[in-house]
């Protein structure tokens, strides 16, 4: 076995250039065979391409940079409670901890330094122990402020301390944290010096609206933070993209980028602050959490593929249910259907239409598939028009299809 575990460690340790800060030997070399072997599993049967290309340039919004102003630290337990922050705490007068649940070890340990924590949370009714500091409101947090919601707005304009660095957000709600971000201002996020947060549902990128919603989340953080900190919750799952894993729960560390420095990243994560949610099974290898050159494949191709939309290709969802009954009747949604799985089983677009190839079209058509475009969107906007050469599909085959 120890034969085995050096060999896998050179191997996962190349390919992701990673030097990994690690107490224990024996989890450092348990995390790495857990991360290989889950990479292996993967390969058998890879992402499709447009989750791909969504994957990927998620990726990229979330990759972290190297804090050259100040040093990290952790504050709270070594599980759940605790967070990666920046050791700047001597300004704070105010914490904001959306999100309460069973463990405040992170509002206890703030509290104990002189800062008045405010939690909000509309699902318990208390936080699980009490602290002079802490001021508990059950209250729901939204991106809109409404009698049974606050936004950050409103936090702020209630609670907050006057300052450049007086106020820290923790945010753990549960998917809610994505309309927050997305319907929230940048000039009021910049009142934080640093935000905590986990990010939920990262691998539903089949969703359109989640999806979409979660690129203008992160790109109102991306204006005016940089991510100085990124683990994997191993209590979610993760996919993979070649040997580089992509959590589905991910705990980030922002920086407001008026307040401090930074540099290309060169840490590996995890590292010696970070702990496994999940004390019981091996910590996610993330490395240097780089998707620049995952794959190998092109930013703008990655965009057409990760935002196209059914409007940009004319696709007609009542059409595509009618001439493949068995998706209605499965409860799916047509546009996602024909893109993940109609496309490949060359599913009929419309009753009495004969099946669209998409190779094969691109085949007939090298100039469109030189530029790049989506095949059924220049057939549909383009190529009908022009008389463009539309090969039949091969004879039928027997065919398996999965809604």
């Amino acid at each position: 076995m120890g034969r085995l575990l050096t060999g896998l460690n050179r191997k996962v340790l190349r390919r992701l250039g990673l030097e990994i800060v690690e107490a224990s030997a024996l989890a450092r070399d348990r995390m790495l065979l857990d991360h290989y072997q889950a990479a292996s599993e993967a390969a058998k049967a890879p992402l499709h391409p447009d989750l791909m290309a969504r994957v990927v340039l998620l990726g990229r919004l979330l990759k972290p940079r190297r804090l050259t102003s100040h040093r990290k630290i952790r504050v709270g337990g070594r599980e759940d409670g605790g967070y990666v922050m920046i050791d700047d705490l001597d300004r704070l007068k105010t914490a904001f901890s959306l999100g309460v649940g069973p463990n405040v070890d992170w509002d206890h340990a703030m509290a104990e330094r002189g800062i008045d924590v405010y939690q909000f949370d509309h699902t318990v009714a208390g936080p699980p122990r009490q602290h002079p500091r802490f001021h508990f409101h059950k209250k729901r947090i939204d991106g809109i402020a409404s009698p049974e919601t606050e936004n950050l707005v409103s936090l702020l304009d209630a609670h907050g301390s006057p300052g450049d660095r007086a106020n820290i957000l923790k945010v753990d709600i549960e998917d809610s944290e994505w309309s927050l971000f997305a319907n929230t201002d940048p000039e009021v996020l910049a009142r934080f010096p640093q935000i905590l947060c986990e990010l939920h549902s990262l691998g539903y990128v089949h969703d359109d609206g989640h999806y979409r919603r979660m690129t203008e989340a992160l790109g109102r953080l991306r204006d005016r933070f940089e991510i100085v900190h990124v683990h994997g919750n191993n209590c979610g799952r993760r996919v993979f993209v070649a040997d580089q894993a992509f959590p589905h729960v991910l705990e980030i560390t922002l920086a407001n980028k008026a307040l401090y420095g930074f540099g290309d990243d060169a840490e590996d994560y995890p590292m010696d602050l970070d702990a496994p949610n999940d004390t019981g099974r091996p910590d996610y290898l993330l490395g240097r959490f780089d998707f620049g050159d995952a794959a190998g494949a092109d930013v703008e191709r990655l965009e057409r593929l990760a935002m196209s939309d059914e409007a940009a290709v004319g696709f007609d969802r009542d059409a595509y249910l009618s001439a493949n009954p068995d998706v209605a009747d499965a409860g799916f949604d047509p546009w996602a259907h024909w893109r993940l799985f109609g496309r490949n089983e060359r599913r009929p677009l419309a009753p009495g239409e004969s099946d669209f190839d998409a190779e094969r079209y691109l085949a007939a058509n090298p100039d469109v598939a030189a530029a790049g475009f989506d095949a059924f969107a220049h057939w549909h906007h383009f190529g009908k028009r022009e008389g463009r050469p539309l090969p039949p599909p091969p004879l039928a085959q027997p065919n398996h299809r999965t809604p």
